[in-house]
């Protein structure tokens, strides 16, 4: 099966700018021929049209990119849903991905 991913940013977490990661992500992901959207996360946490968009569009990865909240938000809207999930730590704190071991 082929991979199509999608990559939500929360652009309020953390204290860094996201240009610097929406260019690393736009290069890298590009130079591996995946197609992929970028999102952006919501103040309400509203994420119910995933399940349909991720079934209707076959996506394979969800990367989460933001803080705990953040992760937590996309998670709980994903559960029970067969997709591979990442995380690019961009909170401020990133307490589960320290846990996780993720850099």
């Amino acid at each position: 099966m082929a991979r199509k991913l999608i990559y939500f940013i929360n652009p309020i977490s953390g204290t860094k700018s996201k240009a610097p990661l929406l260019k690393k992500i736009r290069e890298r992901t590009a130079e591996q021929n995946l197609p992929f959207e970028i999102l952006h996360t919501n103040a309400a946490a509203d994420y119910q049209y995933l399940i349909e968009k991720i079934e209707s569009e076959k996506i394979t990865d969800v990367i989460v990119c933001g803080g705990d909240g953040t992760v937590n938000q996309i998670i709980f809207a994903l559960i029970g849903i067969d997709i591979n999930i990442g995380i690019i730590p961009m909170g401020s704190g990133n307490g589960l991905a320290l846990a996780a071991k993720i850099p």
